[in-house]
């Protein structure tokens, strides 16, 4: 599948998801990976691309098939099933055996029992430690793995060394009475990144298998200006097993994990949280919108101002491309949501396109973006938190006036307080610099005046 119908088959999937910027070419680099990895390299943004296609958790980790005919390759042995049990309590047998018991049950009725049928070989405990939230295991069981065949792999990129290792399923059991919480089906590991899951109470630690260094960030954190950033922390290394706080109160869906925070966009790992884990790892992994995230408006709705006939900034630019080269919108985020675009013409000929974009959980923001006629950004300006039940939800402040927007409202402006009224439109305006309030009517509604 190549990137143009990656995109199609994501945005096919879901109507108000579009992809972070270069997600599709990120996913298509996932075999392109690094150094060896004595880990389990178990899942990627190549998992929330493949189940927005549509795929269940089954195929999730089933290849494209080798292009080449030639010698078959054996899959190796897996190191998370061949290595020595890690952790404080590996010597613990009463604990291990009540871990295995617990995998066995926990797999008859895992959300992803359908994938988990079929396993070879006898479970065993990666690791098992003390950690502030109790006592935490990590276990593994070998699955099926057919010759790998003759895979041709891109010109000038040497495939990871553990990329023909055995499949291998995972699960994290935890608590004083050993119990499975959640687990990741049968992978193939080396092409995709790792897995960390979330656990303890509101997800507030973070485990993965593996013994290189890792590092955490709890979220994309929006300053009063509107511009974010994300700060990493590095998570600590215990005998196996990379572990790390989450800050208290993050959304477990915005938690991202890397091994290096530089190149986090095609480097981050699948964040498993516990607390979903009954949604199966098909919805886990996908990037699902919360109530706060929903637009209020139609999408692809573009209320053109004053008759202008410019062409609005998603026809020359990706949207979340543009808020992230400004540093409006987290460019981790694994998609992100745009809704309705307002286009005006300014003195000079340049354009200025007012959007919605959610950027967090916080809900949809306003921003007004200026261009040149052919395309090229001149500024950024964010406007706030679009909140659709306020007298103006949206607006934005320029040098050259002011843009608010209502959806099915009618609006006139006036630039005195006992002055008259000036008619302005439909759903969105852009008010000269002069103008000192609005008067905002939606249908069958009183009028409401509010400060420009």
């Amino acid at each position: 599948m190549d990137i143009t119908e990656l995109s199609r088959a994501m945005r096919a999937a879901t109507e108000e998801l579009e992809p972070r910027p270069g997600f599709a070419s990120g996913v298509l680099r996932g075999a392109r990976r690094r150094q060896v990895r004595t880990r389990i390299a178990v899942a990627g943004v190549a998992v929330v691309a493949t189940a927005l296609a549509g795929v269940g958790a089954t195929a999730i980790w089933s290849d494209a098939g080798p292009r080449d005919v030639g010698t078959t390759v054996a899959p190796k042995p897996n190191p998370l099933l061949t290595s020595p049990t890690r952790g404080d309590l590996a010597t613990d047998r009463t604990y291990l055996d009540q871990v295995i018991q617990a995998w066995r049950k926990g797999i008859q009725v895992s959300p992803n029992r359908d994938a988990l049928t079929g396993l070879t070989g006898e479970p065993r405990v990666y690791w098992a430690g003390t950690t502030p939230a109790g006592r935490v295991a990590i276990v593994a069981q070998g699955a099926p793995t057919a010759d790998l065949g003759t895979v041709t792999w891109p010109e000038g990129v040497t495939p990871p060394p553990d990329w023909d290792l055995q499949r291998v399923a995972v699960g994290l059991v935890t608590g004083e009475q050993a119990t499975l919480v959640n687990d990741v089906p049968p992978i193939s590991p080396g092409k995709v990144n790792g897995v960390a899951f979330l656990f303890g109470y509101q997800d507030h630690y973070a485990i993965a298998p593996t013994g290189i260094p890792l590092s955490l960030s709890s979220g994309f954190d929006v300053a009063q200006d509107g511009k974010g950033a994300r700060q990493w922390t590095a998570m600590s290394t215990r005998d196996g097993v990379a572990f790390a706080e989450v800050r208290p109160g993050a959304r477990p869906g915005d938690v991202r994990i890397a091994t290096d925070p530089a190149q986090a966009a095609t480097e981050d790992l699948i964040v498993l949280p516990s607390s979903s884990y009954d949604d199966g790892f098909d919805r886990q992994s996908k990037p699902l919108l919360t109530a706060s995230q929903k637009l209020p408006n139609p999408k692809n709705t573009v209320f053109r101002i004053g008759g202008s006939t410019a062409k609005p900034l998603s026809e020359f630019h990706e949207i979340n491309v543009v808020l992230v080269d400004a540093g409006f919108a987290d460019p981790l985020s694994r998609m992100s949501v745009s809704g309705f675009q307002a286009v005006a013409d300014l003195p000079g000929g340049r354009t200025m396109t007012g959007i919605e974009f959610v950027v967090d959980s916080a809900g949809s923001r306003f921003y007004a973006v200026v261009t040149e006629r052919d395309g090229t950004v001149v500024s950024v300006t964010h406007g706030g938190v679009y909140d659709p039940n306020s007298t103006l939800p949206g607006k934005v402040e320029l040098p050259e006036g002011t843009l608010v927007v209502h959806y099915e409202a009618t609006l006139r402006y006036r630039t005195a307080p006992d002055g008259a009224w000036t008619d302005a439109g439909k759903d969105a305006a852009f008010l000269p610099a002069a103008a000192t309030e609005v008067e905002v009517t939606l249908p069958g509604q009183a009028p409401k005046i509010a400060a420009v």
